[in-house]
């Protein structure tokens, strides 16, 4: 289980890397998806994208993704040929900030 910091209103990229026994998982053709349960316990969704590396993806949240403070549970999911793989789970800390 990880745990993943935020400040309230920051939007830079979440990179995360898909491995599986210590080897990089081709993500090829692969739908990936960070989520996590806001205040409301609604789920959100963030559509991921592989980068040139291979096995990892970025995650890039909206100006309106991380915008209320408290801690959330997040899983990160990876669907491939019919097949759905949790490969990270864990806390997503969102703190306030001090500027607006």
């Amino acid at each position: 289980m990880e745990t993943l910091r935020r400040i309230r209103g920051d939007n830079y990229p979440i990179e995360i890397t898909f491995s599986v026994n210590n080897k990089l998982v081709d993500l090829t053709g692969s739908t990936l998806t960070f989520s996590y349960k806001n205040a409301n316990n609604a789920l959100k969704s963030i559509v991921g994208t592989p980068t040139e590396k291979f096995g990892t993806a970025i995650f890039e949240p909206s100006d309106t993704d991380f915008l209320v403070a408290g801690t959330f549970d997040f899983d990160v999911q990876r669907v491939a040929n019919g097949y759905t793989y949790t490969h990270l789970t864990g806390i997503l800390i969102i703190k306030e900030d001090v500027t607006p």
